[in-house]
């Protein structure tokens, strides 16, 4: 891929024409959203569980 100097005129061209690296808070962002849904997903299956009451100690007599 050859590499043109870049023109005034491409400055100015929208986003999506312009290859550009993605910033790294996009980056930490998305990860950060993924987590956050893991996250929410398993304390959403700990809670529709049905709770399990802990045995009560049998005292031994």
């Amino acid at each position: 891929m050859i590499v043109k100097p870049r023109e005034p005129a491409d400055l100015y061209a929208p986003l999506e024409t312009v290859p550009r690296p993605r910033p790294i808070g996009e980056v930490f962002q998305v990860l950060l959203v993924r987590w956050w849904l893991t996250l929410m997903v398993e304390a959403y299956r700990v809670a529709s569980k049905p709770r399990l009451r802990p045995p009560k100690a049998k005292r031994t007599r």
